[in-house]
């Protein structure tokens, strides 16, 4: 929970989270010290971001899992993050690298935003009950605060839907 926490105190908790995270994964300080920079690098921007981002979304599913039929084929997808603020929902990928564009994700050529969007759509993510997509993202971080970004779509969703759908029934 992002709100009424000072930056250093929502600071601390990423970082013992993050060392559970790698203890729990049986890591070692070696592989720790080898991620701790870039950790470092980008815990500030998270926090900045997520905490304006909290203001206007609220609850967050991670690691969310769907699945739709089409024509007999089930698509299934997880979901990194879906956020819900009253009927919308956004869907957000995180990335570490990759040279993403609004272009590239209304087309299709990055198709993942647009399957989880269909999948939203027809009613197929667990625990998700609103079906209006009004926000896709990929939020970018790739170490230093400069570089750190988010390529975000919110025009012409119904149509990405669409388009994706007609693109899987193609395939199929």
């Amino acid at each position: 929970d992002f709100n009424g926490h000072d930056h250093k105190d929502l600071r601390d908790k990423l970082y013992n989270i993050a060392r559970h995270v790698i203890d729990d994964m049986g890591y070692d300080d070696v592989v720790w010290r080898l991620w701790w920079s870039r950790f470092d690098q980008i815990v500030d921007w998270v926090i900045g971001h997520e905490t304006e981002w909290r203001k206007n979304w609220d609850k967050a599913y991670t690691e969310g899992k769907g699945s739709t039929d089409i024509n007999g084929f089930t698509l299934s997808a997880r979901a990194d993050r879906i956020d819900v603020h009253d009927d919308q929902i956004a869907l957000i990928d995180y990335k570490s690298a990759g040279s993403y564009t609004q272009s590239k994700i209304k087309s299709g050529e990055y198709p993942q935003l647009g399957l989880e969007a269909l999948i939203v759509s027809d009613q197929g993510f667990q625990g998700v009950a609103h079906t209006t997509v009004s926000h896709v993202s990929y939020w970018i971080m790739k170490g230093k605060a400069e570089i750190n970004s988010v390529i975000a779509v919110e025009e012409d969703l119904d149509d990405l839907i669409t388009c994706t759908r007609q693109q899987m029934v193609d395939l199929i």
